[in-house]
């Protein structure tokens, strides 16, 4: 019988998995993965008997488990409005800024009902 080269030996041993010693330790993103796995389902069970006894402070804990598990939603600061006093200052406006401005100026310029734009604060 060929006895294997040393390569050959680890290499199968490898394959079958029979290393010897001790298990290796997993990654950092392993043992998160793994925890996250055994939360996850949990957590979705926990919120569903929450939402149907009604619970106002049901989504907190959720809401954690996810973070843990896609990362915080990106904050967006919230840039102190400045009126504008040019034309190209306007231009510049975002959306939001342009719904805040005709929000907050809708009675001056005559302007009330469904289609007025209004911003939820």
């Amino acid at each position: 019988m060929p006895s294997l080269t040393p390569a050959e030996l680890q290499e199968a041993r490898r394959k079958s998995g029979r290393l010897g010693g001790r298990p290796r330790k997993p990654t950092v993103e392993e043992a998160r993965r793994a925890a996250l796995d055994e939360l996850v389902p949990k957590a979705l069970r926990v919120l569903n008997e929450h939402l149907d006894k009604g619970g106002p402070d049901a989504w907190r804990a959720a809401l954690r488990v996810f973070e843990y598990e896609f990362g915080r939603a990106a904050e967006q600061p919230q840039e102190p409005f400045v009126m504008p006093t040019t034309v190209e200052e306007v231009e510049k406006l975002s959306l939001g800024q342009l719904l805040y401005l005709a929000g907050e100026h809708a009675d001056e310029l005559g302007v009330s009902g469904p289609g007025s734009p209004s911003l939820s604060r």
